[in-house]
């Protein structure tokens, strides 16, 4: 199957950077022939697409040898990374069928290609192979055909079909998270070499938690676009659960909101940035903020509102009402935030909210907040990232200004974690 309009399509292909590695390793293009049994005007033709791909020489070629430019020198750093996570897929593939030995996974990330990573990803992603096909604008038995044939280089089972029931197997979809991290590296090396050159966009994809002060990602935003105008930008605004798994496969970035326990996820590193404390959250006037802090027996005759069971807010808000002398009536659960907060402006009722969204609505000042001391929950606002993330140089200036804009923003408590 050709020209599928794959993610690897307008990147650099693995033949490509294969053939970039052997000559950065050889010295030469005509030894690198030599190991990869190839013409050398085929590794020339290679190596010469491969830099029109990213724009820049990446190799200096001379009567003495070959020698990585500065691109060249990000592109096989990333090349490594990305060699690292094939490996890593590939391994936990063919160890899922009792054959991990090494050199079998050498050989199988030397016969990959990329049409069967585009296809993998496509049908790990849309969940059948007719969804599969119709994405990327090519027949199913096309599809079935490329797919088939990674089952086989693999000796592994990665789809499932009973009656009309489909499912990626846990095998395909470790492979599919690791090869989508791959793929996130190229894109990576892309940014980084135009950012070497002085000439490029950059790519950064966030995903904002619930309850982060939207001023903070806001402000952020408005400066990075203002120093760099070319910016590509994508935000996703959702629960922990949703964006997460987009973290874990690289297709978003980073988090950037209530940084949680790293015992919840061991391949996310948690970095705070900033206090943000819950307080108890009323009306602007409510009898409960009228001081600055509230006790226990006030707050078990109250009428509370509260968000849905998954969130960690309604764990903390469990804690509280736990500790009451008696519980309260709750009289509302949704997992809608602005219908929490109407609710709120509208009647009696009070809740628990990071004390950061009060100050967010200062000039609208509808709701109001009080401390209260039974409350051992910490709460803090930063990023969470994968911990093995290596930054580009737009994301790291994001991040900078993330963090800057926090300090600036979120006042009126102790300041940094």
């Amino acid at each position: 199957m050709k020209d599928i309009p794959a993610p690897w399509s307008q990147r650099a292909t693995l033949r490509q950077l294969a053939i970039f590695e052997a000559t950065a390793e050889a010295g030469t293009a005509g030894r690198a022939a030599r190991r990869l049994r190839l013409s050398q005007p085929a590794v020339s033709h290679a190596l010469a697409r491969l830099d029109v791909s990213l724009g820049t020489p990446l190799i200096e070629r001379s009567a003495r040898g070959s020698a990585l430019t500065a691109a060249g020198r990000i592109l096989c750093m990333r090349v490594e990374r990305m060699r690292a996570h094939l490996r890593k897929g590939l391994a936990a593939a063919l160890v899922a069928e009792g054959d991990g030995d090494d050199d079998i996974v050498v050989r199988a990330q030397g016969q990959l290609t990329s049409t069967q990573v585009a296809c993998h990803l496509a049908v790990a992603s849309a969940g059948s192979f007719e969804a599969a096909a119709q994405e990327l604008a090519v027949s199913p038995p096309a599809v079935n055909r490329v797919v088939h044939s990674l089952e086989l280089l693999l000796g592994a089972r990665l789809y499932r079909r009973s009656g009309r029931r489909f499912e990626v197997t846990r095998k395909g979809r470790v492979l599919a998270n690791q090869l989508q991290l791959a793929l996130a590296e190229i894109d990576q090396a892309q940014d980084d070499v135009e950012a070497e050159q002085g000439r490029g966009r950059g790519r950064v994809r966030i995903g904002v938690l619930p309850m982060t002060p939207s001023a903070v990602v806001g402000a952020a935003i408005g400066q990075l676009i203002a120093r760099h105008p070319d910016v590509e930008l994508r935000i996703e605004e959702g629960p922990y659960d949703w964006v997460a798994p987009q973290l874990r496969d690289g297709r978003i970035d980073l988090l950037f909101g209530a940084v949680r326990p790293e015992r919840v996820d061991p391949d996310f590193a948690g970095q705070p940035l900033i206090d943000d404390p819950y307080v108890i959250v009323a009306r602007a006037g409510h009898p409960v903020t009228a001081t600055g802090q509230v006790c226990a027996r006030m707050l078990s005759q109250q009428v509370w509102v509260v968000p849905s069971a998954a969130s960690p807010r309604r764990q903390a808000i469990e804690e509280v009402l736990a500790a009451l002398p008696s519980r309260p009536r709750v009289v509302l659960e949704t997992s809608s935030e602005p219908m929490l907060m109407a609710t709120l402006a509208a009647s009696d009722c009070v809740t628990l909210g990071p004390r950061s969204q009060v100050q967010g609505m200062a000039a609208q000042p509808l709701l109001g907040a009080t401390e209260f001391k039974g409350l051992k929950v910490q709460r803090s606002i930063g990023f969470t990232v994968r911990r093995d993330w290596l930054p580009t140089q737009i994301q790291r200036s994001m991040m900078a200004l993330l963090e800057d804009c926090t300090y600036g923003l979120i006042t009126g408590y102790d300041g940094r974690a």
